[in-house]
């Protein structure tokens, strides 16, 4: 059964405007809100401070190190095997042994290279991973900003209301969870 307009209390007109009214809250209103809420909080500043700290206390792993670093198997055999006596040990596989030791150190240094660049990279990305956050709040708890914005905050959810926890929930969720990873 369709419900008739003409016998509503309230004009037919009056309810298109409030539809109306909710779709601009929804759809305009709503991330303009929470975009000027991040701008007054100086959230992009803030964000960006605290995940770069984030990273820096984060290096799971110290750098790579040994007694013998920056020290070839070359150098390190020429101190105790006189010259004259390395084609002796070479027989026994000592050259391998110091290709092996010199190929591990190499790789070493490029682990640390590709650790430190890692690093770089997630930095230059905390502010990605900030613009995420509120992109993500707003995606996700529109319809409580368009309360707030329709309503001229007269009616204020929580999500609003303690807007900072909000964005620090959103920075934390999985969906911006790839922006700046110090683990890869």
């Amino acid at each position: 059964m369709a419900i008739d307009i003409n016998t509503l209390p309230i004009s037919g007109a009056v309810l298109v405007a409030g539809g109306v009214w909710i779709g601009v809250s929804y759809i305009v209103l709503a991330p303009e809100l929470v975009e000027r809420k991040a701008v007054q909080i100086g959230w992009q500043t803030q964000c960006q401070a605290s995940v770069r700290t984030d990273l820096m206390g984060a290096q799971a792993l110290p750098p790579m190190s040994t007694p013998l670093d920056g020290v070839g198997c070359n150098d390190l055999m020429g101190a105790v095997v006189p010259s004259d006596h390395r084609p002796f040990f070479d027989m026994f596989g000592l050259g391998m042994v110091c290709d092996a030791v010199d190929q591990a150190q190499a790789r070493k240094r490029q682990i640390e290279r590709m650790r430190e660049d890692r690093m770089r990279r997630s930095l230059e990305e905390a502010g990605s991973k900030c613009a995420c956050a509120v992109t993500h709040l707003s995606a996700s708890k529109r319809w409580d900003f368009a309360l707030a914005a329709g309503t001229a905050r007269l009616v204020e959810p929580a999500s609003v209301a303690n807007f900072e926890t909000s964005l620090t929930q959103s920075l934390r969720s999985p969906a911006c969870a790839v922006f700046a990873n110090a683990e890869g």
